[in-house]
């Protein structure tokens, strides 16, 4: 179901035939999914303390941003990453993947 002018319309989607139909109205058009390459690779950023902890997400966004920055050769394998309005500051090293 999906919303059009807020009112629901409701489709029938055939995945043999790669076409959708609408319930109401019996009007159907071709569909088709196509493959994407996605151009930045994202993961998560762990810490260890006896076991592998994930970042918050605002500091794995900060994190993620320096590191593709650092892949695209635009800084340094050592960053200090610290997050708007918080006082912890991390200096990561990418190439030793080591935290301080």
């Amino acid at each position: 179901t999906r919303y059009v002018d807020d009112v629901p319309q409701t489709y029938l989607i055939d995945f043999i035939e790669m076409k959708q139909q609408n319930f109401s109205t019996k009007y159907f058009r071709h569909i088709e999914r196509r493959s994407v390459e996605l151009s930045v690779q994202t993961g998560q950023w762990e810490y260890l303390e006896n076991v592998w902890v994930a970042y918050d997400q605002l500091v794995q966004s900060e994190i993620e941003t320096r590191y593709q920055s650092y892949l695209g050769g635009n800084c340094r394998s050592i960053v200090e990453v610290n997050v708007p309005g918080r006082q912890e500051k991390y200096r990561i090293d990418f190439v030793n993947g080591t935290q301080e």
